[in-house]
């Protein structure tokens, strides 16, 4: 009970600490820097466009702008940048963000302000741009016009008046403007003089352009300047410098939580540090006693390894016990038969058999689903329940294969397990191959090296599946002629896997053996064989393999002379 309490004081305190420096933390991380620099980064774009906005202003003025303005662009730009700027970061302090917020909100009158007044400057500038256009028009004019001696004092004044004009509009010179409204006073005042001058058209449409640009031109000054001197870029100053003042407290303050966040980390960790050194004295006492338990059951898990291990290998001699011996298969007349079997781990459960009973002879191959030890001890019941049959000369296939079923699968039901196989029974007498039973597809490699392919899909059912499969059992027939050659295989070959994930496949299969199909099975076997390893690359197998090559005899044919016995890829 007190150590129970001990143990709650320290975690409260633990809590209490971890509290505190969660906060600290918390308010230690508030700046942001990407919000500090994308806010300093649109107050620095408003300053731009506000500086290219006034740029453009000034071109626009003096002519030096012929195509559209952009003076809309500009305005809605910078009106989007005023936007981004009314969301203040929130690590600025309440006041600060209070005196921005009013400064904000002039930025909009000022804006507005400038809004109209670009309105009334371009609305000017068109009138006053058109009247100088216009006088360049008259000016061309005059060049081809031709004056009597008495129309001296015109063409003086009209000379005189287009080569100030364009003075007049670049320049602020009072004088000047007063010179320009003299000569049209007295062009005005002499007007009858020259009413009946073929010139006289030119010369009223000078003076009325001439008074267009002395009365635009000096509005259109005051609105640019108008527009220059807005103190727009002041009060954005003004919000920069409120901003970066808050910007400093808040660091500053973010600074003191971090340093004090900083100590505290500190003190958690010695604290915790402390607590696990002393929880490492108590433990210590409890990993000798555990080290010593678990000596002991390591002891016992030997003593059981090595049972298992001697169980495993019992049932694995029992496996090859059973395979078909050489002599067996040498002794049948008709065909030359060459067997392979590889388990993936000790024991397999992979089966085949090759049975000589009477005249008959009776060739089966299976695949158990999984492999290990229950797999082999069924591949042991196929191959017992499989000669019992033989023995009591049952030749049908469906009853064949029907009593094996229900044997196997009553055995699997009794080992309460989930295993089946596959099974394909073949049984040849007189040249004819008799199949039966659900497995991989049949090869045959015809004289010559022409491949067959015969599907079981439709030939039987998985055995120990179901009770009863009689319904599935069919039969097919095979003939064999002189050296044609059957391939029997399970699934460990066709998917065998590379490096590549690349399945080795039965089309590579056929090849193989339709290449050799001139040499002995025994030939074919180990071609068949190399050419599985060199696919896996010395990766591990995944699965068992099995493989079974016959090859119909042909009496007037040596293999091994044609192939040369033990010859490889």
């Amino acid at each position: 009970m007190h150590v129970s309490l001990k143990f709650s004081l320290h975690v409260f305190f633990l809590l209490i600490i971890a509290v505190f420096l969660f906060v600290f933390l918390r308010v230690a991380s508030s700046v942001n820097a990407e919000q500090h620099q994308f806010y300093r980064f649109q107050l620095n774009q408003f300053k731009t466009t506000h500086a290219q906005l006034n740029q453009m202003i000034i071109e626009y003025r003096y002519e030096l702008l012929a195509f559209r303005d952009n003076f809309d662009k500009e305005l809605a730009i910078l009106q989007q940048l005023h936007a981004e700027l009314t969301h203040i970061p929130a690590f600025i302090d309440a006041v600060n963000q209070s005196v921005m917020t009013e400064s904000l909100a002039q930025q909009v009158n000022l804006l507005m302000n400038k809004q109209a007044i670009i309105i009334d400057f371009r609305a000017q500038s068109k009138q006053l741009k058109t009247a100088l256009n216009y006088l360049e028009v008259l000016n061309s004019q005059m060049a081809g016009a031709s004056f009597q001696q008495n129309e001296w004092f015109l063409e003086f004044t009209l000379n005189e008046l287009l080569s100030k004009i364009a003075l007049f509009n670049t320049a602020k010179d009072a004088e000047l403007a007063q010179n320009l409204h003299a000569v049209v006073e007295n062009a005005t005042a002499f007007k009858t003089d020259y009413e009946k001058s073929s010139n006289s058209k030119l010369m009223e449409e000078v003076i009325d352009n001439v008074n267009i640009i002395l009365q635009a031109k000096p509005h259109v000054d005051q609105l640019t300047t108008n527009l220059l001197t807005l103190p727009l870029l002041a009060n954005l100053e003004k919000i920069e410098s409120i901003y970066d003042n808050g910007y400093q407290a808040a660091l500053s303050q973010a600074n003191t939580y971090r340093v004090t966040a900083y100590l505290l980390s500190l003190c958690l960790l010695a604290w915790v540090a402390w607590l696990f050194i002393h929880h490492l004295y108590k433990i210590r006492n409890a990993l000798k006693r555990a080290n010593a338990e678990i000596s002991h059951l390591n002891t016992k898990l030997e003593k059981e390894n090595v049972r298992l291990s001697a169980e495993l290998d019992i049932t694995r001699q029992l496996q090859q016990m059973i395979l078909p011996k050489a002599h067996e298969l040498a002794a049948i007349e008709d065909l030359d038969i060459a067997g392979f079997m590889q388990p993936a781990e000790e024991v397999g459960g992979d089966y085949y058999d090759v049975i000589q009973h009477h005249n008959r002879i009776k060739i089966g191959i299976g695949d158990v689903t999984g492999h290990g030890l229950e797999s082999g001890v069924l591949m042991l019941m196929v191959q017992t329940a499989v000669h019992t049959l033989l023995v009591h000369n049952e030749k049908d296939p469906v009853k064949f294969l029907g009593t094996l079923n229900k044997t196997i699968y009553s055995n699997v039901q009794r080992m309460n397990c989930d295993k089946n196989l596959s099974l394909s029974i073949i049984d040849y007498y007189d040249g004819q191959l008799y199949l039966s039973g659900q497995h991989e597809d049949v090869i045959i490699i015809r004289a010559g090296g022409k491949i067959e392919r015969i599907s079981t899909v439709d030939l039987g059912f998985p055995i120990g599946l179901s009770e009863d499969i009689t319904d599935f059992i069919a039969q097919t027939q095979i003939t064999l002629n002189p050296n044609d050659i059957i391939v029997l295989y399970t699934d460990g070959i066709t998917e065998a896997m590379n490096s590549q994930k690349k399945q080795y496949g039965i089309k590579r299969l056929c090849e193989v053996a339709s290449h050799f199909w001139e040499c002995s099975a025994e030939i074919i076997r180990q071609n068949i064989i190399k050419d599985v390893e060199k696919h896996l690359g010395g990766l591990k197998q995944m699965d068992d393999i099995t493989l079974i090559i016959m090859k119909k005899r042909d009496l007037l044919v040596s293999y091994e002379s044609m192939c040369g016995v033990g010859e490889l890829v």
